[in-house]
C-alpha cells in the first residue's frame, strides 16, 4: 500500500505505530478492494476512509470502515461481477454501497452504522433504564411513574448514582430501511435480492437493534409503527457487530480479524412483509456467501417458542450468544469470543 500522510488521532495511523493487526488486516483487505476499482472510486475510498487530508472525523471513519468490510468482502468473492457505488434506482438517483451478481441472481446490499455519539463515553456514564417496545400514552405515563418514583427514592435514600432512560433507536432504524428502499430498485424480480446491513455495538446493543423489529409495534411485526410499504424494496436485514469491533479499537482486546465480515458476529432477518417462498432460494444462496449463525438462532427461537415466558425469551440474543459460545468452543477446541472486551488505552503503553 502507498503512504500516506495521517492525521496522528487517525485509526490507523494508531494502529500502524503500535504494530497492530488492526492496522495489518486493513492493508490486506484494502489493497484487495483498492485494485478492483476505477481510478475515480479510489480517489473515492481514499477520501472516505480519510487517508488523504490532515483532518479525522472518528464517526465518519467507523461508517465507512464498517462498509469497506462489507464491500471488500462482496469484491473479493465477485471480482468480475462487482460494482461499487451502483446506480440501481434511476427515480431516486442515488447508489448503493454494493452490487454484484452471482450467475442469474443479483444482489443489491446497502451498509448504515448509527452516530457514534450514541456509544460515547459521555452517554454511558450511568446506568439506564430500557424499555422493550413502544408505549401507547397509558404505557408512556405509566414508565413516567415509575421513572419519578425511583428518582424519588434515590434521593431519599441518599444513593450515590443517578440514571437515564435509554434512548430508543427504533426511528433510526426506521430511518435506514426507508432510505436503503428509496436506493433499491423499483421493479420487482425475483431473481434480484436488496439487503440492508446494519452494524450494531455489541452484544446488548444488537440486543436492542433486534427487539426494534420484533418487539410491540417493531418493524418487522405485523403492527409496525411505520408503514411496511415505506420499506418493503428491503429483503433481507443483517445486523452485525462491525461497529463494535471498530469503535474505540485501540482500548479494546480484539481476538480476530476486524476488516473480515467473516469473523464478526452475523444474523440475517427475512422481512415478513416481501420475502415469500418464491424468494427463498435467492435468499438462501446469498446467507452461503458469508459466515453468519443464522440457522442456529432460528433454532434457539423455536424452542424458546415451546416454553413458558423467561428471561431468554425477553432476551433471546444476549441468551444465545453464551449459549453458542459453548457449542462453538467445543467443536473448535478452543473459546470463542465474537465481542471484543474493553482494555488500557494503548496510547497508555507505547
Amino acid at each position: 500500500m502507498k503512504a500516506y500522510n495521517l492525521s496522528d488521532q487517525h485509526y490507523l495511523k494508531i494502529a500502524e505505530k503500535a504494530n497492530l493487526p488492526y492496522y495489518r488486516d486493513f492493508v490486506k483487505v484494502f489493497e484487495g478492494f483498492f485494485n478492483q476499482l476505477s481510478s475515480r472510486e479510489q480517489k473515492m475510498l481514499e477520501e472516505k476512509l480519510q487517508l488523504t487530508g490532515k483532518k479525522f472525523n472518528e464517526g465518519k471513519f467507523v461508517q465507512i470502515a464498517c462498509e469497506t468490510v462489507v464491500c471488500g468482502h462482496f469484491a473479493n468473492l465477485y471480482p468480475k461481477d462487482f460494482q461499487y457505488e451502483h446506480r440501481s434506482s434511476i427515480t431516486h438517483k442515488r447508489d448503493v454501497d454494493c452490487h454484484f451478481t452471482d450467475g442469474k441472481y443479483t444482489y443489491n446490499v446497502e451498509v448504515k452504522c448509527p452516530g457514534i455519539e450514541t456509544y460515547s463515553e459521555k452517554a454511558n456514564e450511568m446506568p439506564k433504564i430500557e424499555l422493550k417496545g413502544r408505549f401507547d400514552e397509558k404505557g408512556r405515563n405509566l414508565v413516567n411513574f415509575i421513572e419519578h418514583a425511583l428518582h424519588d427514592t434515590l434521593e431519599k435514600e441518599e444513593v450515590g448514582w443517578n440514571y437515564s432512560v435509554q434512548k430508543r433507536l427504533d426511528n433510526t432504524l426506521k430511518t435506514f430501511l426507508q432510505d436503503a428502499h428509496n436506493k433499491f430498485p423499483i421493479v420487482e424480480l425475483t431473481d434480484q435480492l436488496n439487503v440492508l446491513v446494519v452494524c450494531c455495538d455489541n452484544e446488548y446493543d444488537m440486543s436492542r437493534w433486534y427487539d426494534y423489529l420484533y418487539q410491540s409495534q417493531g418493524l418487522f411485526t405485523d403492527d409496525s409503527f411505520a408503514d411496511p410499504k415505506t420499506y418493503d424494496r428491503v429483503d433481507l436485514l443483517v445486523l452485525t457487530n462491525l461497529f463494535n469491533r471498530h469503535y474505540s479499537f485501540s482500548e479494546k482486546i480484539i481476538d480476530t480479524n476486524s476488516w473480515a465480515l467473516n469473523d464478526a458476529f452475523n444474523l440475517a432477518f427475512i422481512n415478513p412483509d416481501k420475502v415469500s417462498s418464491y424468494k427463498m432460494s435467492i435468499v438462501k444462496k446469498f446467507l452461503q456467501t458469508f459466515s453468519h449463525y443464522t440457522l442456529y438462532f432460528d433454532h434457539y427461537r423455536e424452542e424458546l417458542a415451546e416454553v413458558d415466558i423467561s428471561p431468554a425469551s425477553v432476551f433471546p440474543i444476549l441468551h444465545f450468544i453464551p449459549e453458542l459460545k459453548k457449542i462453538l468452543s467445543n467443536e473448535l477446541d478452543k473459546e470463542v469470543n465474537f465481542f471484543p472486551r474493553w482494555s488500557q488505552p494503548i496510547s497508555d503503553s507505547v
